[in-house]
């Protein structure tokens, strides 16, 4: 694989996971104000904070599709890796424990999840992942590309 190529390919996983966690942030965040308007009342709310939650879901999943080969090829630290994953099986059990309505999970574990998504996006953005190259084209920079020597996290 030509180096171009190759680094076409890892701005665009970069820019994947990156858009992911901002994605999942936001729809976590929306989720804290659909519950809210569902609890005074709003019927269509509830339904919004369901479908809502699915799509979390969706997004923790391409998330994760990101992160694997970003991981693989030495351009994500682990834990960054590991707290994806977590979020995904958090997300299918926020889920599960929602429409099983035992709040006693369900509601703890949300704010969890935003704790959990706060570490990721602020590494995304701290990491600076994606910026414009010199010649104009995107680029993967900083700690989203070079871990410390020895490839360890």
């Amino acid at each position: 694989m030509a180096s171009g190529t190759k680094d076409n390919w890892q701005s665009a996983m970069a820019i994947g996971f990156r858009a992911a966690a901002i994605g999942q942030m936001t729809a976590v965040l929306g989720q804290a104000l659909l519950a809210g308007l569902a609890l005074s009342g709003d019927a269509s709310a509830l339904s919004a904070h369901m479908a809502n939650g699915a799509l979390a879901l969706v997004i923790s999943l391409l998330q994760v599709l990101f992160a694997v080969p970003l991981r693989i090829s030495n351009h994500l630290p682990r834990w960054a890796l590991v707290a994806s994953l977590g979020l995904l099986l958090s997300e299918g059990v926020q889920m599960a424990s929602g429409r099983l309505h035992m709040f006693a999970v369900h509601l703890p574990l949300g704010l969890a999840l935003f704790a959990g998504l706060v570490s990721v996006v602020f590494y995304v953005r701290a990491a600076d992942a994606v910026t414009p190259s010199e010649s104009g084209q995107l680029a993967v920079r900083s700690a989203l590309v070079k871990l410390p020597a020895g490839g360890k996290s």
